[in-house]
């Protein structure tokens, strides 16, 4: 889990040097680290964390 949230990252970070294609591959990074941690804290609330 940890490297695919630092891959994320590292991707949102570098997309802007691969335009138009990084475009699209930083919204599918975002969704996919969003779709990540929302699974890994699952219903949790901020305060439990």
């Amino acid at each position: 889990m940890v490297l695919s949230i630092i891959n994320c990252i590292v991707t949102m970070a570098i997309m802007i040097f691969m335009l138009p294609a990084g475009i699209m591959d930083g919204i599918l990074a975002c969704t996919a680290l969003v779709l990540i941690l929302i699974q890994y804290y699952g219903t949790k609330r901020i305060n439990d964390i």
